[in-house]
């Protein structure tokens, strides 16, 4: 599509030939706007802690605050998904569940969606990861296309719903990831600062190939 800069032109005092001026430009298109990035948050973001609904025991992880700065900066939106069957087991009311968000994004900034599935594993519901369903409806949320959403998780059910929806997955591995998740994950990231590099750097390039970063020996794994 062609682009036209609108001109006027300005007669000098002096006689000489008109001369022409452009007019102000819109404000720029931040980077990542069109984009968000969703986050399974324990582990990713936050210490994961044996009670998910106390709000008193949530400890955001160092470089979480300042990573959803910058992708926040940038123009990304950023939510929440979050596989909560302690709700299902009735181990947790839902007043408790939203009590800690409140809390998250209190230490961490607000978000533009959370999506929760309550269900345990039995139910079969759509929405629980690794089934695509809460990628699909965070997506719906921000009307943007799953093509535009990032996934970002500790575990190998977290890109297995990335795909599912047609979304981007990028592992972070920590305590519960298999070495067998780290060897299929197309994308790995050391840490969240990294995973931050891999989403800005692939911004106006082709998907595939990605540039994949495998972790050091002394990253933690389940069974390692």
């Amino acid at each position: 599509m062609e682009i036209r800069i609108a001109t006027s032109l300005t007669s000098l005092p002096n006689g000489r030939e008109p001369v022409k001026s452009r007019q102000p430009r819109g404000p720029r298109r931040q980077r990542g706007s069109g984009m968000a990035v969703l986050f399974d948050c324990d582990g990713t973001l936050i210490e994961t802690t044996a009670s998910s609904g106390d709000p008193d025991a949530i400890t955001p992880l160092p470089a979480a605050a300042a990573v959803l700065a910058g992708l926040r900066a940038l123009g990304y939106r950023t939510g929440i998904l979050k596989n909560q069957p302690e709700i299902g087991r009735g181990l947790l009311a839902w007043h408790e569940v939203e009590a800690a968000n409140r809390r998250i994004e209190a230490l961490l900034g607000s978000f533009d969606v959370w999506r929760i599935c309550p269900h345990t594993r039995d139910e079969g519901c759509p929405c629980r990861i690794p089934k695509p369903g809460m990628i699909l409806s965070a997506a719906a949320k921000l009307g943007l296309p799953p093509r535009n959403i990032i996934v970002i998780g500790t575990t190998g059910r977290d890109m297995v719903a990335a795909a599912a929806a047609g979304s981007r997955g990028i592992l972070i591995p920590g305590a519960s990831t298999l070495r067998a998740d780290i060897a299929v994950a197309k994308e790995v990231a050391q840490d969240l600062h990294q995973a931050l590099e891999l989403i800005v750097g692939s911004r106006g390039q082709e998907r595939s190939p990605r540039r994949v970063s495998r972790p050091r020996p002394t990253s933690r794994a389940a069974g390692a």
